[in-house]
């Protein structure tokens, strides 16, 4: 069969910052996968938080649409292009809808976007960085930004790293109250991923890819009630795909395992969501646990956590999510279901594209996406993207890139993106946002913590947050480790 297409994978890939140089691991790439990196430790040995970085592979597509993964080698030459642009000072506020730094011209305002420009890595190449943007205040001199940088890995993959989580304002102007900081930059960004493909000399068509950077997760084995894939799927994909029947594995046991494992990070949630998988369709717990979260309301709604609508802690399921477990519970029990599986889905033994583009949005938040933590509102918009492939017989959302801007995903977004991750309590993001967590090491019913230690929000952004540790799964459970263990 020969190459008709070329796609680049994950669709939308996820890279997270961190303050340590050299320290990093590859984002999941395989869904379920949730492992640490192989030294067991998200910090490296200065106690700095280690990059998250993004992971890009070629697949080429054949007649019947099965594809097959592309690498460097003989006869294959590949030229990767990535573009990292931070636009937040020159972009709307996420909450009015006006401008940042709204003393600027429209002119002027460019001059706070900082775009290194487009950088290439090939066989020749092989690493480049975001290293020359640069943030410009009036009447001061320019602050250069890195974004990142990109490498390859041996065998051709496009690696992309994020920044430093940097942050600051040039003219030393305080924070602002409502996460809108005008005279301040961070160094989170987004762009395209693009990539030249010949085969024996033949050029092929390549779908481009997305890239985000953005803050770290610090929970990394606890799952979003909503993910950012649930979202996109409710957003993006055809009725017909919208309409299949439950599966307990992909549809339900995300949910009701995001709810079980919450009381890692926030104790209110400590003492519920006792109930062990498999959850039988059809019982009391089943329609308890669907009465809960049909509610639109009322205090016993699920999950408790903030739409973004005042004080309200009512974020719903997406549509799609409550369809499903309507229809499992009106379900008899599934013979397929291993009874002796306890401990989650198996990670698949090999990467896939589809594999790819879920594994890479099931990690991140997908409600409330005002602003959100990877991205916002705006990727819920049908006019971003191109036509929906379906690897494997699954969505891959593509976001075309003649319809958004470098920058423009993460634009509006939290400045600097600190503040809004201090600011905000464990109902609203706590599985990368923490809010009460147990150390490692406590004795057995030891009260947790808070996660943030009572720092003040200016010394948290100041790097505060670069001392916070990670709940991760130990023998004892999910416990906090690599964080201080005395509050502040």
């Amino acid at each position: 069969m020969g190459v008709v297409e070329v796609r680049i994978h994950p669709a939308i890939g996820i890279a997270r910052v961190g303050n340590s140089p050299e320290g990093h691991f590859i984002g999941p790439e395989r869904r379920w996968d949730r492992s640490a990196p192989e030294d067991g430790s998200y910090k490296d040995g200065s106690g700095r938080i280690k990059r998250q970085v993004a992971r890009f592979r070629l697949f080429a597509y054949d007649e019947r649409g099965v594809p097959s993964e592309l690498v460097e080698g003989p006869g294959v030459e590949i030229t990767w292009t990535v573009h990292l642009v931070n636009a937040k000072a020159a972009a709307r506020l996420f909450r009015p809808d006006s401008t940042r730094n709204r003393s600027y011209s429209r002119d002027a305002l460019g001059d706070l976007v900082i775009d290194p420009g487009p950088r290439t890595v090939d066989r020749r190449r092989r690493r480049a960085e975001f290293d020359t943007g640069e943030f410009t205040l009036r009447g001061r001199r320019p602050q250069r930004v890195p974004l990142g940088e990109i490498r390859l890995d041996d065998e051709g993959r496009l690696l992309v790293f994020g920044g430093a989580g940097a942050a600051g304002s040039p003219a030393g102007t305080p924070l602002s109250v409502q996460d809108d900081s005008d005279d301040w930059y961070d160094d989170i960004a987004d762009g395209p991923v693009e990539a030249t493909v010949r085969i024996n000399g033949t050029e092929h068509p390549v779908a481009g890819s997305w890239v985000i950077s953005a803050p770290p997760k610090f929970a990394p084995p606890v799952g979003n009630a909503i993910r950012l894939w649930d979202a996109l799927f409710d957003a993006l994909a055809t009725g017909q795909q919208k309409s299949a029947p439950p599966s307990y594995v992909d549809d339900i046991y995300p949910i009701l395992q995001a709810a079980i494992d919450s009381g890692a990070v926030a104790a209110v949630a400590r003492r519920h969501h006792r109930f062990r998988h498999p959850v039988p369709p059809s019982g009391q717990t089943a329609g308890q646990i669907l009465r809960f979260v049909e509610q639109l309301d009322g205090r016993w709604h699920m999950p408790r956590l903030a739409s973004g609508r005042g004080d309200a802690l009512d974020l719903p399921l997406t549509p799609t999510q409550k369809q499903r477990m309507q229809a499992w519970v009106a379900r008899k029990p599934d013979p397929a279901w291993d009874a002796a599986w306890v401990d989650g889905p198996p990670v698949a033994d090999a990467v896939t594209p589809d594999g790819m583009d879920k594994a890479a949005l099931e990690n991140c938040v997908g409600g409330a996406l005002r602003p959100g933590i990877e991205a916002g509102e705006l990727l819920l918009d049908p006019a971003r993207y191109g036509p929906i492939e379906t690897p494997n017989g699954q969505p891959s959302f593509r976001l075309d890139h003649a319809r958004v801007e470098p920058g423009e995903v993460t634009a509006g977004m939290s400045l600097p993106w600190q503040a809004d991750f201090h600011a905000c309590n464990p109902l609203w993001w706590p599985a990368p946002r923490p809010g009460q967590v147990v150390p490692a090491g406590s004795p057995p019913g030891a009260e947790p913590v808070q996660w943030n230690r009572g720092y003040s929000r200016p010394v948290f952004v100041a790097g505060g947050w670069t001392r916070m540790g990670f709940v991760t799964r130990q023998d004892e459970g999910l416990v906090e480790t690599d964080g201080e263990t005395q509050n502040r």
